[in-house]
């Protein structure tokens, strides 16, 4: 998905600040397209993510995938719920973590960056139970 497609869509950011690399911010807001530049605004405040447009292109995938990228279980119920209606995912670092954000930690199975700070999430394996 090419980033300036977004523009007035849901989308779900999985901000991970390199500082606290076991955490992980979740925060759906609404793109917007604008110069060139992607940006989230999340809902209930001024706050405004900046968001690479590598990130959501290389990096980012649809919802439908975050059950494959998430190692437990038990939060997948907060995973979706921060989800719902999101038409995209973008994992990306941050510098500073916005205040609305869930917190999660330890929410993926893999988790590697590319040269380029592109983050690449990779799948756990099966659930003891075969989910």
């Amino acid at each position: 998905m090419k980033a300036a497609d977004l523009d007035g869509q849901k989308v779900l950011l999985l901000m991970i600040d390199r500082s606290e690399m076991d955490e992980t911010g979740l925060a759906a807001g609404t793109a917007r397209w604008t110069d060139g530049c992607l940006e989230v605004v999340l809902p209930g405040s001024a706050a405004v993510v900046q968001v690479r447009s590598v990130d959501v292109e290389h990096g980012g995938f649809p919802p439908d995938r975050l059950s494959d990228l998430i190692s437990t279980k038990a939060i997948m119920h907060l995973v979706e719920e921060c989800a719902e209606g999101a038409s995209w995912c973008v994992p990306m670092f941050i510098s500073r973590m916005p205040e609305q954000v869930e917190t999660l930690t330890c929410i993926f199975a893999g988790m590697a960056s590319r040269a380029d700070d592109v983050i690449r999430l990779m799948m756990p394996p099966k659930w003891p139970n075969g989910e």
